[in-house]
């Protein structure tokens, strides 16, 4: 029926083409001194209108070609649609189908993007399908309505997670962490069960906060390679030797914080070349300090107010430390870690004092004027920066102060110390 309807066009030839055949042999074999011109160029002029109008009936015909590609394409479609609805899956009940899927969801694959620059390792998973395949229960909650309603329902299939974070010296990309916590949010309250592929080696910083100790997640592993490593901070745990030890092949390794409690500082890592540290105070820990890290330029000490600290003796000298962080608390002890480090220490390198507190204000501490004085006198050292938050200090100990910061270009004081949840 169509194919008829295509055989004849849409506007009325103006020349027969059987006729313009016979007509066109007849002219090549006729005496050409004896031929009619005037009627060939008319008939010239009648094929080109001709030209003109199969060239429109042409794109008429593509045009209704493409609607009924269309048409058939959607059909099709539709047809499918229709057709699952007779599937026998849509008659399971919900909880059948959320049992098929916790089968079907083994693991969800979050990958970092591989940087063109570096080789990824052996244990990171070559793609060799569409992403979305590696992560089934995103794929299964986008089939359908239904199957959404049921795969969020069931946190169990976000819950299972292997992390592979293969990116060198740049932080990880927003889109990454954006699918972790989403990941996070869909398994609620779910226990996780998470792999994480440890590529150590091109981590430049590592966080850890939890309640476990470090070591346990790296199986007490002397071995891990951190050649990037720069910057290590530790909160939340109990920090002990073994935890550090890992991190003992870290070259590059320059900041440490926050160490809580315990003899870390005998830890095997490079303490020579660590310049930033942070840590809670110890007993007897201020003379070791110094004594392992010889070149710190930023030394920030947290004070706990059930432990006693000891002042050095003989005075010790850095002449390194840039950086001065205190934050105290309230303590039983005549002397406070403040007391002890301006008794304690010579500091001539010494340009910028932040001094705070742990508590939302600190009550029943004298600002120690004296020694303050004496300290700054024997360590010669040019103070630019001066912030105190938190800590009692009456305007004429103030006053008093400012006396002998005469190259002082920063002040802050606050009644307030901003809250501290955990170290920084």
């Amino acid at each position: 029926m169509l194919y008829s309807n295509c055989q004849k066009p849409s506007f009325e030839p103006r020349v027969d083409l059987h006729s313009l055949e016979n007509y066109t042999e007849r002219l090549f074999g006729s005496d050409p001194f004896t031929l009619d011109l005037q009627e060939a160029k008319e008939m010239v002029i009648l094929c080109d209108k001709d030209l003109e109008g199969y060239e429109v009936e042409l794109m008429r015909l593509q045009s209704q070609m493409l609607f009924i590609r269309e048409q058939h394409m959607r059909l099709r479609a539709h047809r499918a649609k229709l057709h699952s609805f007779t599937s026998p899956v849509r008659k399971t009940p919900n909880e059948i189908l959320a049992l098929i899927f916790d089968y079907a969801c083994e693991v969800n694959l979050l990958q970092e993007e591989v940087p063109r620059t570096i080789e990824a390792g052996d244990r990171i998973t070559t793609l060799t399908s569409p992403i979305i395949s590696y992560l089934p229960a995103l794929s299964l909650s986008a089939t359908c309505t239904r199957w959404c309603s049921v795969a969020k329902s069931f946190s169990s299939l976000w819950s299972r997670l292997r992390l592979e974070i293969v990116s060198g010296e740049t932080p990880a990309s927003p889109a990454f962490v954006s699918m972790v916590e989403f990941f996070l949010m869909r398994s609620n309250q779910h226990p996780l069960e998470i792999t994480l592929v440890i590529e150590s080696w091109r981590w430049k910083s590592f966080k850890y906060e939890g309640s476990y100790l470090p070591s346990y997640y790296f199986s007490y592993d002397f071995s891990q390679n951190f050649s990037n490593l720069e910057s290590l901070v530790i909160e939340d745990s109990e920090c002990t030797v073994e935890d550090l030890d890992i991190f003992q092949n870290a070259p590059k390794l320059q900041k440490l914080s926050h160490l809580l409690y315990g003899q870390v500082l005998t830890a095997q890592i490079p303490w020579n070349q660590v310049t930033d540290m942070a840590l809670w105070m110890s007993h007897e820990q201020l003379d070791k300090i110094l004594d392992v890290c010889p070149n710190l330029t930023m030394l920030e000490l947290w004070e706990d107010r059930g432990v006693s600290i000891s002042p050095c003796n003989p005075l010790r000298t850095s002449k390194t430390i840039d950086t001065l962080n205190v934050i105290v608390n309230d303590c039983d002890t005549p002397q406070g870690i403040l007391e002890i480090i301006l008794s304690s220490l010579t500091l001539p390198a010494l340009n910028k004092i932040f001094i705070s507190s742990n508590l939302e204000q600190t009550k029943g501490r004298q600002w120690p004027k004296d020694l303050f004085a004496t300290f700054l006198s024997r360590s010669s050292c040019r103070i630019t920066t001066l912030v105190i938050r938190g800590v009692d200090l009456s305007d004429e100990d103030l006053i008093s102060a400012l006396r002998i910061l005469l190259s002082l270009t920063t002040l802050e004081i606050s009644d307030h110390s901003p809250h501290h949840s955990t170290a920084p």
